[in-house]
């Protein structure tokens, strides 16, 4: 059975965390949390994953009508200029497999922020297999609105939309920017938050305020803090 170390790379200061997983996505070690280098043996007969800032990632899907891989190189920085604040030559789009509604999803992430990641692995000879942004670690559910919190920041998976992150806004804001409706979106059914008990404390209000609209609706509201 395959087995992943699944190492989330944070920007600041803080270390990194770690976790052994197997490939039905559970937990086989406890988290740690420490200096890079004392991850390089828990790598050792594992696929390595890297998770990285999701503000750093835009994750978006597109729409083109191109099969050869060739050409879809070619096209996708024109198609996704609009999202690009570097000059298009300082960053690296990433495309992934066209899903059934035909759209396909992508990655843009500057050079050099690829580069610094690589490098910090490289320093401790730490081996990276697959790189990921930390939105990704939002779980994907069918009709669900999914939010983790963590401090300042709010991740959001909306249903049959990428997942993003947003920074320093309150829950209000979060929201506004959501929407329960989108055109081409998947119904949704369910809002699930999960929050650690800092962030919890620190929002409490607002999770109560914004569960106020889904009484008059059909839509479920749970909120999960975990220890």
């Amino acid at each position: 059975m395959s087995e992943y170390l699944v190492v989330r790379l944070k920007e600041d200061t803080s270390e990194p965390t770690w976790i052994v997983l197997d490939e039905g996505g559970n937990r086989v070690s406890q988290a740690a949390c420490g200096p890079l280098q004392n991850a390089v043996a828990d790598a050792v007969g594992r696929q390595v994953i890297l998770l990285v800032d999701g503000l750093d990632i835009v994750n978006t899907t597109v729409n083109v009508p191109v099969k050869s891989r060739a050409r879809l190189k070619k096209i996708l920085p024109y198609t996704v200029e609009d999202l690009i604040v570097n000059d298009i030559e300082n960053v690296l789009i990433c495309s992934g497999e066209r899903n059934i509604e035909g759209e396909i999803p992508i990655a843009i992430v500057a050079r050099k922020k690829l580069d610094d990641w690589l490098s910090r692995c490289a320093e401790v000879n730490f081996p990276v297999n697959l790189i990921y942004a930390d939105t990704e670690g939002v779980p994907g559910i069918p009709g669900n609105l999914t939010l983790m919190i963590e401090n300042e920041r709010v991740y959001c998976r909306p249903p049959d939309r990428p997942p993003f992150v947003l920074d320093g806004i309150n829950l209000n804001e979060v929201f506004d920017i959501i929407s329960f409706q989108k055109p081409n979106e998947g119904e949704l059914r369910h809002i699930v938050i999960y929050s650690d008990e800092n962030s919890y404390a620190h929002r409490e209000l607002s999770l109560i305020h914004i569960s106020e609209p889904t009484r008059r609706t059909p839509i479920s509201y749970a909120v999960f803090c975990l220890k």
